[in-house]
């Protein structure tokens, strides 16, 4: 028997918060005046810079700074750099909805050139158009077309007016009032709603209820607000210092990378975790397969992380993590329902979504095909609505297309006959407004076992929503002045005055730019060897600077060796003739501290210098480690016992490096070409065969004796072609590039 286990839904109603400077306004409806009042109130004072506050000795400011970095951390970690997606996400109402929400951003909008500008407009249409209803829904759409909302719903308006621009927003929540007084419970209700909005590469907190336009003044936002939750998870970080209630409540938790569910300070398996606010639910799916994770209990669900269809790692109580997910029953190889989980695990709920080509009603922890047609209802209140005296079809079963309808049968029967009913056949028949709850319940034919019960809510609404584009709050200013902003070095000092009506701002400009005054020297750079110097000049008021060179052009370096006498810089060779930089610096360096060559003289290596046969075999027999020839027999009459490279040269023919140039020459002064370093390099590492055949050389043929050697040079990175076409067999060497191919073929 397959179970499910749908826990009780928890109504949290958001009330306003505590106000500084006031009296708790507690729970209950206020009028619009009121609202305005505080608004005003809050808007004017508490933004001013010459308004003091009393020193109070508050329990809450202790932890509402940390919770403010612990929000701005989550709002990166998870919006930006894990889930970009999840801050544009417009999943509310159906596509007329959706494009009626995004028309009204337009509108709104119109004229504004960049984000912020676009965000400020639309925080301030919510602010003059929507009037505050403490009994009123939360779905954007709703709240557009009755002009009425909660802090709640003017922030989810704000977030979805936002996202269909492309402008990442998300909702937060928590309390309101002066942190530095507040002693109130804050974990038995919810207090108070806003809008995280990221512009301009920063989150800036918006609160259309209270404050005009956006803010990112962390200092004022851990004085002002207690941050709890973004999208109804409690970032939780290392070090934080919450209230010990905090953890005893069931809440949603972002911790160690993972979201889970947490009740009595254990994650919670049994179900979802659901809340109510303001007649929109949000509904979070934990992991429930209890048998995978070696715990005790029966099968009940399966999860997903992060995408990924991956039981391992998982804790029970994890969220299920941004993918379609089934829950709960499951048969014949087959999920039962669907429906789609966000990254944190809270669910798509009162919404029209296409999955796999079919119109899906996300409704609660589950959804459902739509089966009516478009022009049949519209979306109200979270719910599928239907004009009275409707009769049809209007969703199907969540498993309608998994069982065999031979063997299972789906009873449908409405709480409210006189709102709605359903035939056997799954036909409505709307007959009244109200709102209704169907049952549906799948039933085993043969055993009269019940495999599922699940509701889906309805809604019966004699409503005709026509969309109003229109501000229907234009204000007549009365500005009041609030405080003034001194001039700067490059901005225009004004006064602010900000409207006593709607919170407007006007600046009036009272002074011109100051202008810099650099006459402050902060360092001096003295000339070096490769640079001249410089002084920096600083602002005396604003710490603004710039930096002018000295007049003294540089010095060249006077090298002694390897080091220079005026700085103190180092270079690897001893030689003027080897720049840094240049491609054979190190193998110079190398072969003169592997004794292979010495420079022509103390300060030059003679790079340029044509290298000769001699000089060849005699590098060679030097990085060999200068072994012993082991007969004395001289064929060559250009080779003498005291030349340098007498040794070098009859070692080399006995390791069948080279030969002479006849019978009895070596041609020991002869310059060496490419071709016959390479060859020789190639013999004195054993004549390995090239890994490859490829030959792009047109001037190199394979009954050429250096074939081979030109191949396996390439290969090895020893040296290239002079062009992609020619090798260059017949070129003269030079000293710098023999010791590079040494170097590359034996010393790095």
């Amino acid at each position: 028997m397959f179970k499910r286990i749908t826990a009780l839904a928890l109504c949290l109603i958001l009330a306003l918060g505590i106000l500084p400077s006031a009296e708790a306004f507690g729970r209950e409806p206020i009028d619009q005046g009121s609202v305005d009042q505080c608004c005003h109130t809050l808007r004017v004072d508490v933004l001013s810079p010459d308004y003091v506050r009393p020193d109070y000795e508050g329990c809450l400011y202790e932890i509402t700074p940390q919770r403010v970095a612990d929000h701005f951390r989550y709002l990166d970690e998870v919006y930006v750099e894990r889930h970009p997606e999840a801050a544009l996400a417009v999943n509310t109402g159906d596509r007329r909805d959706q494009e009626v929400l995004k028309t009204l951003a337009e509108t709104i909008t119109a004229g504004c050139t960049t984000p912020t500008e676009k965000a400020n407009a639309i925080d301030r249409w919510i602010a003059r158009n929507i009037y505050y209803d403490v009994n009123t829904s939360a779905y954007a759409y709703d709240v557009f077309y009755n002009r009425t909302g909660n802090c709640l719903s003017y922030a989810n308006l704000m977030q979805f007016l936002l996202r269909s621009l492309g402008i990442p927003a998300v909702v937060g929540d928590g309390w309101r009032g002066d942190m530095k007084t507040s002693t109130v419970d804050l974990f038995n209700y919810e207090g108070h709603a806003w809008c995280f909005v990221y512009l301009e590469g920063e989150w800036v907190l918006y609160d259309p209820l209270w404050i005009s336009c956006g803010t990112t003044d962390r200092d004022y936002i851990a004085e002002w607000i207690y941050l709890d939750t973004v999208e109804f998870v409690t970032p939780a970080y290392d070090g934080d210092n919450l209230p010990p209630e905090a953890w005893d409540k069931p809440k949603i938790y972002y911790t160690d990378g993972r979201w889970y569910n947490f009740d009595n300070s254990h994650p919670n398996g049994y179900g979802n975790y659901t809340m109510l606010v303001n007649n929109q639910s949000y509904n979070f799916t934990p992991c429930q397969d209890e048998l995978a994770l070696g715990l005790d209990g029966s099968y009940d669900g399966w999860y997903i992380l992060d995408g990924v269809n991956d039981k391992s790692g998982m804790q029970l109580g994890q969220l299920y993590c941004n993918s379609w997910l089934s829950y709960g029953e499951y048969a014949n190889g087959s999920y039962l329902n669907l429906t789609y989980a966000h990254p944190n695990g809270m669910q798509i709920d009162g919404a029209i979504m296409e999955y796999d080509g079919v119109e899906r009603y996300m409704h609660c922890n589950t959804s459902f095909p739509v089966l009516a047609e478009e022009s049949d209802f519209t979306m109200q209140y979270g719910c599928m609505a239907f004009k009275p005296g409707y009769v049809g079809p209007f969703v199907a079963p969540c498993w309608g297309d998994v069982y065999d309808t031979d063997f299972h049968i789906v009873t449908w029967e409405s709480d409210t006959p006189e709102v709605c009913t359903v035939d056997e056949n799954g036909i409505l028949t709307a007959l009244a407004p109200g709102f209704a709850q169907i049952e549906l319940t799948l039933s085993d034919q043969a055993g009269g076992g019940y495999y599922c019960i699940t509701h889906i809510n309805v809604s019966v609404s004699d409503e005709v929503r026509i969309p109003d584009y229109t501000d229907h709050a234009p204000c007549s200013h009365s500005y009041a002045y609030s405080h003034t902003v001194p001039a700067t070095c490059e901005d225009w000092g004004y006064e602010v005055h900000i409207c006593t009506l709607c919170g407007e701002r006007f600046e009036a400009d009272t002074e011109e730019p100051l202008g810099h005054d650099h006459s402050i020297v902060t360092i001096t750079i003295p000339s070096t060897c490769i640079s001249k110097g410089e002084t920096t000049y600083a602002c005396t008021r604003c710490g603004d600077s710039y930096t002018e060179d000295l007049d003294i052009d540089p010095e060249a370096h006077d090298w002694a060796g390897t080091v220079c006498t005026l700085c103190g810089d180092t270079r690897l060779t001893p030689f003027d003739d080897v720049a840094e930089g240049q491609f054979y610096e190190e193998p110079v360096a190398w072969a003169v501290e592997n004794g292979i060559t010495n420079g022509t003289s103390a300060a030059t290596f003679g790079s340029n210098d044509q290298c000769l046969r001699a000089h060849v075999v005699t590098f060679l027999h030097r990085a060999a480690e200068n072994p012993e020839p082991s007969s004395t027999k001289n064929p060559f009459a250009d080779v003498k016992t005291s030349d340098f490279f007498y040794k070098p040269v009859l070692w080399a023919v006995e390791q069948g490096i080279t030969n002479g140039v006849t019978a009895d020459k070596f041609g020991a002064y002869d310059v060496c070409n490419r071709a016959a370093v390479v060859t020789f390099l190639w013999r004195a590492a054993g004549k390995p065969d090239p890994v490859g055949q490829n030959n792009p050389f047109t001037d190199v043929a394979e009954q050429d004796f250096f074939y081979k050697a030109v191949l396996w040079a390439v290969e090895n990175g020893i040296t290239n072609g002079i062009s992609a076409t020619e090798f260059g067999p017949g070129s003269s060497c030079n000293r710098a590039q023999v010791v590079t191919f040494l170097y590359r073929a034996f010393g790095e």
